[in-house]
This record gives structure tokens, C-alpha cells and sequence, in this order.
């Protein structure tokens, strides 16, 4: 007996036509959550496909549904999103400075206490 592997892209495809109104980046992160959280390809495939028959459906509706699991399982906070943190923790409040006043790239970037760290 062979694995069930996900196809993700082609999951994402069929959500994308049958449900034009969603979001496909809310989808794909969806998808991405319950992937985090362990789920088989099989229930992945079958609330994918609840959510898409489902009038009032929402893809946050998923990832909803594996955060609680993906946190008992010892799954952390998306790194990108780590980043776009510390990111933010940097910039200045709008309005406050000109976009001349900003450096043009971060020059240096690392992980420090599992968190990132930006230096101009």
C-alpha cells in the first residue's frame, strides 16, 4: 500500500475555482496550519473539501481548528511571521520620519533567544 501524499497546489487550485471569493494565500495558509499541526493528508482533503461545500465556509475556519494542536505538539510561530515582527518592532511610528530618514537595508541579521534580530 502506497502513502497518501497531499497535493497541496492542486488543493489550492480546486478551492480557488470552486470558491473564487476566498482569499488564496488565507487558503494556502490554511492548508500550511493543518500541515503544522500534523494532520494526515486525508483530513486535510476531507475539511478542505467540507469548507468549500459549506456556504458560509471560511479557510480561517482550518486554521482555526489546527493552531490548538499545532501549539500541543510543539509547533511554534510561523518564522516568517517571527520576522515580520521584529521587523516592525523597528520601524518608526508612521508619520514620524521621512522615507529619506530610513536606512536602506538591514546590514546585518541574526537569531538571538530564538527571536530575530535586525541591525541597521
Amino acid at each position: 500500500m502506497t502513502e497518501i501524499v497531499l497535493a497541496v497546489a492542486e488543493l489550492e487550485a480546486l478551492a480557488a475555482a470552486m470558491r473564487p471569493d476566498w482569499n488564496r494565500d488565507i487558503m494556502s495558509g490554511a492548508i500550511r496550519a493543518a500541515q503544522d499541526a500534523r494532520w494526515p493528508p486525508g483530513r486535510i482533503l476531507a475539511e478542505v473539501a467540507r469548507l468549500i461545500c459549506d456556504p458560509v465556509g471560511d479557510p480561517r475556519n482550518l486554521s482555526r481548528a489546527a493552531r490548538p494542536q499545532a501549539r500541543e505538539k510543539g509547533v511554534t510561530q510561523d518564522r516568517s511571521e517571527k520576522w515580520a515582527e521584529a521587523i516592525r518592532s523597528t520601524l518608526p511610528e508612521p508619520g514620524t520620519v521621512t522615507r529619506r530618514e530610513l536606512p536602506e537595508v538591514a546590514h546585518e541579521h541574526r537569531m538571538r533567544d530564538g527571536r530575530p534580530e535586525i541591525r541597521w
